[in-house]
């Protein structure tokens, strides 16, 4: 699967320069400005690098990194600070991975490239999803039901994914917008639905697990993460391949 890394950053200009820099880098980036986006986009993306800027106060920044590292989802994605000195200072968070914000966006991506592949997910230790019979794998692009396999889109494995990996919860079109298509630029909100006609349709005798939120959008039939069982593999024992 291709890398993606996640951005969280208020400032603009900082975050347009940082995605331009990683797209001349080949890189999938994503940007969230707000503390429940950048939550919930670490959880349904799991990026390679979370690259941590100001996102509003010191207290802020404290709650988001414990989110963060008492999700066993995103425990292990390394992050990359870009902030002020005396940030860092106030965090009180020991030796981290740092970047001063007077750096150029070329010098923060290089850095960011040196933490690529170090966690979990990325390695392909943690990257397969199992629920009610459905089992997706993120590296191998693989998906099968009660163990024969399907062939999805990109597009119907994002929303697949996305949906899986916070079973129970409802996600909007919007947001499936954003996490789960491969060229959200072209895709609109309505399109969506034609999407998850069309999986649901693959799934079969289980696309009720897919379900409608009315006024909301979609969610994967359960009650939480606890649902959901993370396999733990090695590329070279993935038990079933495209």
């Amino acid at each position: 699967m291709r890398s993606c890394i996640l951005i969280a950053e208020r400032d603009r200009l900082l975050a347009e320069s940082l995605l331009a820099s990683f797209g001349r880098s080949g890189i999938a980036a994503h940007w969230e400005n707000e503390l429940s986006q950048i939550c919930s986009a670490m959880r349904s993306l799991l990026p390679n690098v979370l690259v941590l800027g100001n996102i509003g106060s010191v207290p802020d920044l404290s709650y988001l990194c414990q989110v963060l590292r008492s999700d066993s989802m995103t425990a292990a994605i390394p992050v990359l600070f870009v902030l002020a000195d005396q940030w860092l200072d106030e965090l009180s968070m020991g030796t981290v991975d740092y970047v001063s914000r007077t750096g150029s966006p070329e010098a923060i991506v290089e850095h960011t490239k040196r933490l690529m592949g170090t966690n979990a997910f990325s390695d392909g230790k943690v990257d397969v999803l199992s629920l009610h019979g459905i089992t997706i794998c993120k590296s191998y692009f693989s998906v099968t039901r009660n163990n024969r396999p399907l062939s999805l889109t990109r597009t119907e494995f994002g929303i697949l994914w996305t949906l899986m990996s916070q079973a129970g919860r409802p996600f909007s079109r919007s947001e499936l917008v954003r996490y789960a298509c491969v060229d959200s630029g072209t895709t609109f909100y309505r399109t969506i639905d034609a999407h998850v006609r069309s999986l649901r349709k693959k799934l079969g005798a289980s696309r009720d697990l897919i379900e409608t939120v009315r006024e909301i959008g979609y969610r994967f039939r359960g009650t939480s993460l606890q649902n959901v069982v993370q396999v733990s593999t090695d590329p070279g024992t993935v038990p079933f391949l495209l």
